[in-house]
């Protein structure tokens, strides 16, 4: 993705930035927060009362007694991915409160995206069996979250900021994978089975939801790496 951009510049990460913009100038950071929030209170709608029977993933087959408490982590292990990549994508928090910003990354990080997708290995052949097509878009998305998220602490270890503002942000899209993929089952469950068979739903809701997302997220990321070379060249001097 890098020899699209202009050659990366090393930057050394400074201290509050007093002149940011002011956090209620964002008008999206607080529907961002709102998704976040109610994608995590649909997820555990059936598992709040950690009661293996009302699970939404089932059937819970008896050869895998781990199945249950391993869903349960990797729930949980989601939610804290999903609610700290919130403060993670929020420039008045990133340039105000960097060191905020720094440890709800590590949290991200270690407590969030790493178990989480480590946990969903597991469960991959119990909830699905042989592999299939949706487990395939599973299979990508964990691949691609795990990748994102490494090149981009990677990134910032070596201080490429532009860099793993671009790998972040790609991590982000995966993590709402979480809304966007429940957003499309509500949406196409009433043509479901009549008009969309199974198939076609689980690639729908499969793939359509982190797919839409990432797809976005590197839209924007190349419109705003133009715009900001067309105002670098407005700066430059006339030959």
């Amino acid at each position: 993705m890098s020899t699209t951009l202009q050659p990366p510049t090393r930057s050394t990460p400074s201290g509050p930035d007093r002149g940011a913009t002011a956090w209620w100038r964002r008008p999206w950071i607080l529907p961002l927060a709102a998704v976040a929030v109610a994608a995590v209170i649909y997820c555990w709608s059936t598992y709040i009362t950690f009661d293996p029977r009302v699970a939404s993933v089932a059937p819970l087959p008896a050869e895998h007694p781990m199945k249950y408490p391993i869903l349960i982590a990797h729930i949980t292990f989601g939610t804290i991915a999903v609610l700290t990549v919130v403060l993670q994508v929020w420039p008045w928090l990133r340039r105000r409160h960097p060191r905020v910003h720094r440890w709800a990354g590590r949290v991200y990080v270690v407590g969030g995206v790493a178990p989480s997708a480590a946990l969903a290995a597991l469960l991959l052949p119990m909830i699905y069996g042989p592999p299939v097509f949706g487990w395939l878009s599973r299979v990508v998305l964990a691949v691609l979250w795990v990748t994102t998220t490494a090149l981009g602490v990677l990134a910032i270890k070596r201080r490429n900021v532009r860099m793993h503002r671009w790998f972040m942000l790609s991590s982000f899209a995966l993590t709402m994978d979480a809304f966007s993929t429940r957003f499309l089952q509500i949406v196409f469950m009433p043509l479901y089975p009549d008009v969309i068979g199974r198939d076609a739903f689980m690639i729908i809701a499969g793939w359509g939801g982190w797919v839409t997302n990432l797809l976005l997220v590197q839209a924007w990321l190349f419109w705003t790496a133009r715009r900001r070379r067309a105002a670098r060249a407005a700066l430059l001097p006339a030959s």
